[in-house]
C-alpha cells in the first residue's frame, strides 16, 4: 500500500499516477513524475486499487490464437473510448464518490476516539489523466498537444509537484492519531507510545478497529469485496494491453507511425517511446520544441489510425479474456453495485 501525505497537491500527483497502472506504464512522463514525487509521509490516504502482495491472475485464452478484429474505428482521440473491461471497474466519478464516502466514515470514526480529523478532499476529478484511455495509447489529442505538448494540462503531476509549497505544510499526525487512523501500520515515535497499547490495539481504553478507522470505513463500504478497482479487472486490463503490444497488427501500425515520425526528424520505434525520459520534455511546463514534436506525434497517429487499430486489437483481447472469466466478473459486478448503493445511502444521509 502507498501512504500519502495529507497535502492535496502531493496527493493529486500520486493519485493521477495510481489511477491507471497501465496509463502510467505507457506514458513516459508519468515515470518521470514518480521519480520527481515529493517525499511522502504516513497519513490516511491509500491509493485506490493499488495492492501489494499476490496477484489474482485471469484465466486466459490460448496465446497462439489471436482474436479476430471485426471492425476498426477511427476515433478523433482516445479520451472517450471505452474498453470492454470498464463495466467491471469503477468510473473515475465513482472512484471520487468512493473516496469521499470513505473520508466521511473515517471522520466519524476518529471523532469517536476524540480526534478532530478532517479527511483530505478527493482530487480524483481534477487529475491530469482525464479518462482511463486518455493516454493509454500515448498522446492522441491534437488540441492538448498544441497547448501542452506531452504534458497533462493544468493538472499535470510535474506542474503540481513544482507548485507544492515548502512552507505551511500539514503537520505530521501524532503517533496516537496514526495508530487509530491506520491500525498501527507504520513506525511510532517513542514519546507517544505511552498513550497507546499496541498489544491490545486500544486507545485510551477503547478498542481500535482492524486496520484502524481507515480499515473500518473500507469494510463498511465494500465488506469483503475489493476497495476500488478489483484486482482481477485490473489484471485483465493489464494483460490485454501487454498482448496488444505483441500483436502483429499493432506492430505493423507502429512501424508505419515510426516512419511518419522519422519523416519529421524524430526517431522512435513505438509510440510509447515518445518522449521517454528526455529532459527536454520533462520539465514543469512544455517547451516549444516539445509542443512541435507532440503535434507531429498526434498527426502521425491520425494518419495511420494508430489509436483506432490499437484500441480495436486490445478490445478483442479483452473480450477473449473476459469470456474466460465471466463467473468471477459477474460477482465483481454485483459487489461493485452493492458498494455504489452504500455510497448513495451514505450521501443521502449526509
Amino acid at each position: 500500500m502507498l501512504a500519502l501525505c495529507l497535502d492535496p497537491s502531493a496527493e493529486r500527483q500520486l493519485i493521477s499516477i495510481a489511477l491507471s497502472r497501465e496509463e502510467t506504464v505507457i506514458n513516459a512522463l508519468s515515470h518521470a513524475a514518480i521519480r520527481r514525487a515529493a517525499p511522502l509521509c504516513c497519513a490516511s490516504i491509500v491509493v485506490i486499487g493499488v495492492v501489494a502482495g499476490c496477484s489474482e491472475s485471469p484465466e486466459s485464452a490460448p496465446s497462439s490464437q489471436p482474436p479476430k478484429v471485426l471492425s476498426t474505428s477511427e476515433p478523433e482521440n482516445a479520451l472517450n473510448l471505452s474498453l470492454p473491461i470498464e463495466p467491471y471497474l469503477y468510473s473515475m466519478k465513482d472512484l471520487h464518490r468512493l473516496k469521499e464516502a470513505e473520508g466521511s466514515l473515517i471522520e466519524d470514526c476518529m471523532k469517536g476516539f476524540g480526534f478532530q480529523y478532517v479527511a483530505p478532499e478527493s482530487s480524483l476529478e481534477s487529475t491530469g489523466v482525464r479518462s482511463r484511455t486518455d493516454r493509454r495509447y500515448g498522446i492522441a489529442d491534437g488540441k492538448m498537444a498544441a497547448t501542452y505538448g506531452y504534458h497533462l494540462g493544468e493538472n499535470d503531476p510535474r506542474s503540481a509537484a513544482a507548485a507544492v509549497p515548502t512552507a505551511g505544510a500539514p503537520a505530521r499526525p501524532s503517533a496516537a492519531m496514526a495508530l487509530v487512523l491506520m491500525g498501527g501500520t507504520g513506525p511510532l515515535p517513542d514519546k507517544d507510545l505511552g498513550k497507546v497499547s499496541e498489544a491490545k490495539r486500544t486507545y485510551q481504553g477503547k478498542k481500535i478497529p482492524a486496520g484502524g478507522c481507515t480499515g473500518k470505513a473500507r469494510a463498511d463500504l465494500v465488506g469483503k469485496g475489493s476497495y476500488g478497482d478489483p484486482e482481477l479487472s485490473r489484471n485483465i486490463k493489464a494483460e490485454s494491453f501487454d498482448r496488444s503490444l505483441e500483436d502483429s497488427r499493432t506492430k505493423a501500425v507502429f512501424r508505419t507511425w515510426s516512419e511518419c515520425m522519422k519523416a519529421g526528424g524524430y526517431s522512435y520505434k513505438a509510440p510509447l517511446d515518445a518522449p521517454g525520459d528526455d529532459p527536454r520534455f520533462n520539465g514543469p511546463k512544455a517547451s516549444r520544441e516539445e509542443i512541435v514534436m507532440a503535434v507531429k506525434d498526434v498527426s502521425c497517429k491520425k494518419k495511420t489510425n494508430l489509436v483506432g487499430v490499437w484500441f480495436s486489437v486490445e478490445s478483442a483481447y479483452q473480450k477473449q479474456i473476459i469470456e474466460k472469466n465471466q463467473e468471477a466478473l459477474v460477482q465483481i459486478s454485483k459487489e461493485k453495485g452493492d458498494t455504489l448503493k452504500k455510497i448513495s445511502k451514505l450521501t443521502t444521509r449526509s
